[in-house]
């Protein structure tokens, strides 16, 4: 039986441009392939009060305190990814 689900409900870097692909690696994974900002970032923003990161309920509250956290980080990111090609501009 196949799945009927749109790509095996599997979320692939064909679904990002460049720069959500560049953005996506460095918070999910840092230079030496291990666990970047995210996981921290979840803890620190949801996890505080439960034992395991697995208990933290799937609600819209959670989601959109993660949802300003990961835009913050992409902000800052941006940034950040933007002065390093433009450092003959810098005053």
């Amino acid at each position: 039986m196949g799945n009927d689900k749109p790509c095996g409900e599997k979320f692939i870097d064909d679904f990002l441009n460049e720069e959500g692909l560049a953005f996506t690696k460095f918070y999910y994974l840092n230079a030496k392939g291990e666990y970047g900002k995210y996981l921290t970032d979840y803890q620190l923003t949801l996890g505080r009060k439960y034992d395991s990161l697995y208990e933290i309920p799937n609600t819209q509250e959670n989601y959109d305190r993660m949802s300003k956290m990961i835009s913050w980080r992409y902000k800052k990111w941006k940034k950040k990814s933007n002065s390093r090609w433009k450092f003959w501009k810098r005053k």
